[in-house]
């Protein structure tokens, strides 16, 4: 009995050039629909990202202040908000925190200055940009336009990329980098010789693993599946040995500095100290496999509400199919080539890996290098489906665009529901984590600076030395960097510094503001109020009027 071939690549037809179609638009239309559908998705995902970016996320995390703080000093000045000339990795909240962003963002403070809007705005255009690595890469892959417009549009519309596009964090432009060293690896073919190319690999594992630390661990993990699907495939020798020389010196080269300071440097190992599973458990060994086996759950993959939870059939189809395909040299799925199936497959394998070595049971920033495989190999698992109603019901010929039609309706249904839920109780739960209110009483004291001599602003807030420079926009040349870098003995050094300039970070009981005059309240739509402003002659107080679950040392 003949195995039928369920994922074979549709012939492409070239349209002949003495019978040209008319310039219709229906015309124009059938000829360039790739690009037109691609630059529509494209347009989704940019308004999706970039719409009420400065109100949603409400407000501004600390990572994403510093973040703006150091890219604004550098810019200026060639040294972060320590002092620290042109770093590898930025000191930040003495937690060592990866490079990419905060350079990446320097021309958009620059042209910009300051602002919610410029620190977001590099990764709203990274994560559109993402839309068109994921068409390219699955087009690649697959060799399938349809199927590469499908996983572009997936991720333009999928809730956990539109989230994490939206915030300045280093984490959210790890899905750009990723998909940028696979498509640049499968570029590469099997008896390529060519030194630069093997170089360009090499620099964009450099580039993905300055994005976040789990990265350092990871790309290293990557680089490893490469070299396995090449041997596997049994690439020559001497192409395979002068490959991984090249990447690996390029590789080595330009990341040396950050390892030896993450190895032999106890100030740049301290978060790595603090966040792993060691320090927590005598002995580990069992909660490793236990936070390592629970990143594959498809509740954890798929949590969320606006999730797109009816993918998970077709993902697992996915894995299925590319476990099958890597098995069987002669396997009836080959809508992937082999090497690129070991590839994929090694991908999902390692991804969980960093993470499970942390004291966390579940971080999705930790793996969000591996969150664009729920659309790959969802698309796969669609594409097996679609092409069994192709080939199967013969006599229901519109049966499987038909199938592609509900995916696409099920994707638009599932988005707004989404949406609407992320543009309301999102916007209004986002406040805490993102420190509502610190803008507003931020810029009433810029706006008062010469009406007080000194300010005590409540030390409950996260690092709130650090939105004192945002919202100030202090000429970077004038940090006073003695302070900034203050030696904490023995305090908590993740929530900031006590003093910085005429600013002083302590703790505000309800004596101290006890008969000083109330010169601001801020509040809410809903007339919540966050903090108050006080002023007994010129000392002024900002006291946080709500409970973070924090209690400050000072």
């Amino acid at each position: 009995m003949n195995r039928i071939n369920l994922t074979l690549p549709e012939k492409t037809v070239l349209p002949q050039q003495n019978k040209a179609e008319p310039e219709t638009l229906p015309g124009f239309f059938r000829q360039n629909y790739v690009p037109l559908l691609l630059g529509l998705t494209l347009l989704l995902a940019f308004f999706l990202r970039i719409y009420d970016i400065t109100g949603n996320p409400n407000g501004l995390n600390q990572d994403e202040a510093v973040n703006g703080v150091d890219a604004f000093s550098l810019g200026q000045t060639l040294r972060d908000h320590h002092g620290n000339f042109l770093p590898v990795i930025f000191e930040s909240f003495e937690d060592w925190s990866s490079s990419l962003l905060t350079y990446l963002s320097i021309p958009f403070i620059w042209v910009l200055g300051l602002s919610e809007f410029s620190v977001r705005l590099p990764v709203v255009l990274l994560g559109v940009a993402t839309g068109f690595l994921m068409y390219l890469y699955v087009k690649k892959l697959t060799n399938r336009p349809h199927l590469a417009l499908l996983a572009a549009f997936l991720l333009a519309v999928m809730p956990w990329h539109i989230m994490y596009s939206r915030w300045g964090h280093p984490a959210s432009v790890v899905p750009f980098f990723v998909l940028l060293l696979l498509y640049v690896n499968s570029l590469v073919g099997p008896t390529e010789t060519r030194l630069w190319k093997f170089g360009v690999i090499g620099f964009c594992a450099v580039l993905l693993a300055s994005t976040y630390p789990t990265q350092k661990m990871f790309v290293p993990l990557l680089l490893g599946v490469f070299l396995l699907a090449d041997f596997f495939n049994k690439i020559p020798l001497k192409v395979l040995i002068t490959k991984y020389l090249m990447l690996g010196l390029t590789f080595l080269a330009l990341t040396s500095p950050v390892y030896l300071m993450a190895f032999f440097d106890p100030k740049t190992n301290t978060r790595f100290n603090y966040v792993s599973i060691f320090g927590l458990y005598k002995d580990p060994y069992v909660e490793i496999l236990i936070r390592y086996f629970n990143y594959f759950s498809p509740l954890k993959i798929f949590e969320g509400y606006g999730t797109f939870i009816f993918l998970v059939v077709f993902n697992y189809l996915g894995i299925a199919s590319c476990i099958h395909r890597a098995i069987f040299k002669n396997s009836i799925f080959s809508l992937i080539n082999r090497q690129q199936a070991l590839i994929i497959l090694g991908w999902w394998l390692i991804t969980p890996i960093p993470a499970s070595l942390t004291r966390d049971s579940y971080n999705p920033m930790r793996v969000i290098h591996g969150f664009p495989l729920t659309i790959i190999f969802s698309v796969v698992g669609l594409a097996l489906v679609g092409d069994l109603l192709k080939t199967q019901v013969k006599q229901m010929p519109r049966l499987s665009p038909a199938f592609y039609g509900v995916i696409l309706a099920l994707s638009a249904g599932f988005l707004a529901f989404f949406y609407v839920g992320y543009l309301n109780q999102y916007k209004e739960s986002s406040k805490e984590q993102y420190q509502y209110g610190i803008r507003q009483f931020s810029e009433y004291l810029v706006q008062r600076q010469a009406d007080f001599d000194n300010v005590t602003v409540d030390s409950h807030i996260n690092q709130p030395y650090i939105y004192y420079l945002f919202y100030s926009k202090e000429d970077p040349h004038r940090y006073n960097y003695a302070e900034i870098t203050y030696l904490k003995n023995g305090q908590d050094g993740i929530r900031g510094i006590p003093k910085l300039d005429n600013y002083i970070y302590a703790k505000i009981q309800p004596e101290t503001i006890a008969g000083a005059t109330e010169l601001l309240a801020v509040k809410d739509e809903t007339g919540r109020v966050w903090y108050k402003v006080y002023a007994r002659g010129r000392q002024w107080y900002v006291r946080m009027e709500y409970d973070n679950g924090y209690d400050s040392p000072a």
